[in-house]
């Protein structure tokens, strides 16, 4: 296990104040943002039930696959390479790439926007701030989020 932590993780704040805000900050944006895809489930049985089949079977089947992927890889989080306690709490082991929440969050974006571009593209933005609270957080690397966020993307393409 490597002792030199990343610079910037050294910029972190420490102060217990600033991790609370990090928290509140990881589950507000996560919160919205996966408690949307029901709804978006709802309004698609509803109002455009051809789409609905493939909103649900492409983010299932692409998060078994990246989940498959990161029990192969094993990639240590941050916190556990650079023995450093993470602002976000997190008990699980290696597992880091690709980022299931960047994954999830930009999957979600994704489904948006099949039905408003406008809101997709707002989704995406949340993802973006998803990404940045987990990696802030040092739970993640920069590498798990963007291989979470391209593996979405991708997924979302197929989506279409």
């Amino acid at each position: 296990m490597e002792k030199n932590v990343p610079a910037y993780y050294e910029k972190i704040p420490e102060r217990l104040k600033d991790r609370f805000l990090l928290y509140r900050a990881d589950r507000l944006l996560t919160g919205i943002v996966f408690a949307t895809y029901p709804v978006l489930l709802l309004y698609l049985l509803l109002a455009r039930p051809q789409l609905l089949f493939r909103t649900v079977m492409v983010p299932a089947v692409s998060l078994v696959l990246v989940t498959l992927a990161r029990r192969l890889i094993r990639r240590p989080r941050p916190f556990e390479q650079y023995a450093m306690v993470p602002l976000l709490k997190k008990d699980s082991g290696s597992g880091s790439f690709p980022s299931r929440h960047a994954f999830s969050a930009m999957m979600i974006a994704m489904c948006v926007m099949q039905v408003s571009l406008p809101l997709g593209l707002l989704y995406i933005l949340l993802a973006v701030l998803i990404g940045a609270v987990r990696i802030i957080g040092g739970v993640h690397y920069l590498s798990d989020v963007l291989a979470g966020f391209a593996a979405a993307i991708v997924c979302g393409i197929i989506l279409r």
